[in-house]
């Protein structure tokens, strides 16, 4: 199984509605704005983004497997990562 195709797979299981797409820029400490109760995807451009879930909130996807797991705590996301909220126990994002 190659990347491209379960990411495909991830995509094609949502049901949503695309809207605005905006690009942000931010700076060490910034907050990232995202929108309670809507659906908004989020990928790293560029740096990193740090953030902390909510408890029982979200989840791990292997690219290459499919695998899936719970998150917990504080995780970091490079250039190229990419994570989704659904607007209900949005990640507070430190730094």
């Amino acid at each position: 199984m190659t990347t491209e195709p379960a990411f495909e797979r991830a995509l094609a299981s949502l049901d949503v509605r695309p809207g605005d797409a905006r690009r942000l820029s931010l700076g060490a400490g910034d907050a990232l704005p995202l929108a309670p109760g809507a659906a908004t995807l989020v990928f790293v451009r560029a740096g990193e983004i740090t953030g902390r879930t909510s408890p029982g909130s979200a989840c791990e996807v292997d690219a290459t497997s499919g695998a899936t797991e719970a998150s917990r705590g504080t995780r970091t996301l490079l250039a190229g990562d990419a994570f989704l909220t659904l607007g209900c126990g949005a990640p507070q994002l430190l730094s």
